[in-house]
């Protein structure tokens, strides 16, 4: 491998390693006002497990909310937000 080669290598794992570091898994609790029944929480679920980045998803019908743990190099609040809301459940 010549000189040119192997600096290029080093550069863009360097550059992986830089991404990986910034990204980092958050929290963020959703509260739904209209998450009423049993149906619901399978539903919001698989919405917010469809946003790219989404690890973890914990339900509570009796708080109406939802714990989502994300990649927020990937996913945002904002679009854990957009999905629920598409689905038919409108978050804050």
């Amino acid at each position: 491998m010549n000189r040119f080669a192997v600096t290029s290598l080093c550069v863009a794992l360097l550059n992986i390693t830089a991404r990986d570091a910034l990204a980092a898994p958050q929290s963020a609790v959703l509260h739904f006002s209209n998450m009423m029944c049993g149906a619901d929480p399978h539903i919001i679920r698989n919405a917010l497990q469809g946003v790219p980045g989404v690890k973890m998803v914990e339900i509570s019908l009796e708080q109406h909310t939802a714990i989502v743990t994300f990649d927020n190099a990937v996913a945002s609040f904002a679009a854990l937000q957009t999905a629920a809301g598409v689905a038919g459940y409108p978050a804050n």
